[in-house]
């Protein structure tokens, strides 16, 4: 009896311990974060200046109040703060959960970083290079042909990045599914049996992430929906590359 007290304080201790690390890394986090923003500042003006040039032709870009273009340029650097600080951010969160992890995890953890940067970058320019000009372009040609667009830059801006970051972030998607694969957390081919659960889902977060309309939503679904199939096949291969290792 006397045993079980002092297996609970150890594991108090060992819970107060985790919460101690856990705060440690998302205050690191947070400063790396407010540090590369500050930075990223610096970058603001030319980066909104490039947004204007991807505005169809004819279209004008304007401020409607006086702290408007200021607040546009601190979301921009807000944006980037979260671009350059992204490799460490993977990195903090990778090691809080690293010790629940077996070894041969831990490597395979560590070498998706770089994976994970990339393919934030790949979701991020897809949407930027492809899926804004082509719902810009549908959006604004509902005003016809007696109607001027002359778009605010604020609301402008935060359209430009509710299109982009989501889309980077979504990418993460198969390194997701392999990692929760390997741990056991989620069965793929249960996954692709309960497909329609997943492709609800998906239009569900389309919503949410992208700006008020159904074009947008779809232009995000589309993709995301090609992406779940490969992040399911790739999914796959891991769980049998780590059956046959077993067999072995």
């Amino acid at each position: 009896m006397p045993a079980e007290p002092a297996e609970s304080a150890v594991e108090f201790q060992a819970l107060t311990q985790r919460l101690a690390e856990l705060r440690r890394r998302i205050l690191w986090s947070l400063a790396l974060f407010a540090a590369a923003s500050v930075a990223a500042y610096v970058f603001s003006e030319p980066a909104l200046e490039h947004l204007r040039t991807r505005l169809p032709s004819g279209t004008e870009l304007v401020f409607l109040a006086p702290s408007e273009a200021f607040f546009a340029r601190i979301k921009l650097s807000l944006a980037g703060g979260l671009i350059l600080a992204f490799p460490f951010l993977m990195w903090q969160l990778l090691a809080f959960v690293s010790p629940f992890l077996p070894r041969r995890d831990r490597r395979m953890a560590l070498l998706l970083i770089p994976l994970s940067f990339i393919l934030f970058l790949a979701g991020a320019s897809f949407s930027y290079a492809v899926m804004m000009p082509f719902a810009l372009r549908f959006l604004l040609g509902f005003g016809g042909a007696d109607l001027e667009p002359m778009i605010s830059v604020s609301p402008y801006v935060g359209f430009v990045l509710l299109m982009v970051l989501p889309m980077g972030l979504i990418f993460q998607l198969p390194i997701v599914m392999v990692f929760l694969t390997r741990i056991g957390l989620i069965d793929p081919v249960e996954m692709a049996k309960r497909r329609k659960y997943a492709v609800f889902a998906i239009f569900v977060i389309a919503a949410v992430l992208t700006p008020a309309d159904a074009f947008s939503q779809l232009l995000m679904a589309g993709p995301l929906l090609v992406l779940y199939e490969l992040s399911l096949l790739v999914a796959r291969l891991a769980r049998r590359r780590a059956e046959l290792r077993q067999d072995g």
